[in-house]
């Protein structure tokens, strides 16, 4: 066996070792999540959580979104997929298909975000723990898919505190445009689901939000 033969082989077993590392590395599923007090009712801050101007506010790289709207009550009602355009810090745009998967007004919201590269699940808690005061939880499960599961290891992005900041810069919106706490403040409504991502239509008993909770779906991507 020749140098040249030799030397060409020992690349392509190196390629295709780096190759299957990166994409072991790659599908893991990997979790982000944060928490933050806000001095605002729930449902003055549930605006911001929905509707597209509010939320390319304070969303880092969110240059255009739909308006996030309630699960249809009818057990057979079509879901309704809307989409959101991001743009990374290198001026890169990367379109996404929303799907809601769970809305319950003035208390949770979780959306899948789904493109060729990652499946991003995105949650938000709600919740009345002080006086005037609520926390919301803010937590996005990203799953690599396709090529993104090559990529996914090289990215050297910090999206934990991407998320922080996203967080911070939502209390300071708010709390300056909702000064004042509602007098007649709503108690929450009830919860809807998409069929079929969890059958139990009524809503789960409150408990903390983690990687154990039923309000996060593990949700496996389109294909």
């Amino acid at each position: 066996m020749s140098r040249l033969t030799r030397f060409l082989l020992f690349l392509v077993v190196t390629t295709l070792v780096a190759t299957a590392g990166l994409w072991i590395l790659g599908g893991k599923k990997t979790d982000f999540s944060t928490s933050i007090s806000i001095a605002a009712h729930p449902s003055q801050i549930f605006p911001y959580l929905t509707q597209p101007e509010q939320l390319k506010q304070w969303m880092t790289g969110l240059e255009q979104v739909d308006e996030i709207l309630p699960i249809p009550k009818a057990e057979y009602a079509p879901v309704v997929d809307t989409h959101r355009t991001l743009v990374d810090p290198s001026g890169r745009r990367s379109q996404f298909r929303d799907t809601v998967i769970r809305f319950t007004q003035d208390e949770l919201i979780s959306v899948q975000s789904t493109n060729s590269m990652v499946v991003l699940t995105s949650i938000f808690q709600l919740e009345i723990k002080a006086l005037r005061q609520t926390t919301i939880t803010y937590q996005v499960k990203s799953m690599p898919v396709g090529l993104g599961r090559l990529l996914a290891p090289l990215r050297t992005s910090d999206f934990q505190k991407q998320i922080v900041d996203d967080a911070r810069r939502l209390k300071e919106l708010v709390e300056r445009e909702q000064p004042e706490w509602p007098s007649d403040a709503a108690e929450p409504a009830a919860s809807f689901q998409v069929p079929g991502f969890d059958r139990d239509e009524k809503s789960p008993p409150r408990q903390p939000l983690n990687n154990d909770s039923p309000l996060v779906s593990d949700v496996e991507p389109a294909k």
